[in-house]
């Protein structure tokens, strides 16, 4: 993951980014990211689709999305979660927007070999501070599910799970979760 170093990037040099990238403008750096490989698209496309199954409605109250581009500070900022999620009573939506512009309530990150470094160091903090309650961080290598909730501003771990096994956590506790995909092996002690 490397940032251009030039001159401030705006989001013209956003929407300039190739194709095969996912870009990213943070701070007036334009970060671009080769798109995922085929396990963590299972992730995020197993995940989303349970999620969303169970909250996408008017009685569950939430809005899920792959890849959502996120703004803060009037394009300052512009930033991609592998998934996010938002309760409807804060959204007043078109269903043709372009981006959101309105913080979610949840996000998860998939780190790759990567973004791992970027997501956590860069991204997470980002969330932080602008007010992003919930997050969870899906770690392949380790094949854990780490739930974080914001409190005053910081990140507080609440738990550890397996991503190998059934699990549930905040803010959607009440759903289980089961991702059927191919974990990388133990790395060698």
């Amino acid at each position: 993951m490397a940032a251009r170093t030039r001159e401030k990037a705006t989001y013209e040099d956003l929407l300039k980014a190739p194709e095969d990238k996912i870009a990213e403008l943070i701070d007036g750096e334009l970060y671009l990211a080769p798109r995922p490989r085929v396990r963590h698209a299972k992730i995020q496309s197993q995940l989303h689709g349970q999620i969303e199954r169970r909250f996408s409605n008017p009685a569950g109250g939430w809005l899920i999305l792959m890849e959502p581009e996120v703004h803060f500070d009037q394009n300052e900022n512009a930033l991609i979660p592998d998934l996010a999620g938002w309760r409807l009573e804060r959204l007043s939506l078109t269903d043709d927007e372009v981006w959101m512009d309105v913080v979610p309530d949840w996000i998860c990150e998939i780190p790759s070999p990567w973004t791992a470094a970027y997501d956590r160091r860069i991204k997470m903090p980002k969330y932080a501070h602008y007010g992003v309650r919930h997050a969870w961080i899906i770690d392949p290598p380790n094949c854990n599910v780490e739930v974080k909730r914001l409190e005053k501003g910081n990140w507080v771990e609440i738990a550890v799970l397996r991503a190998d096994e059934p699990f549930r956590a905040e803010p959607f506790e009440e759903l289980e979760i089961v991702l059927n995909v191919r974990w990388p092996s133990p790395s060698a002690p």
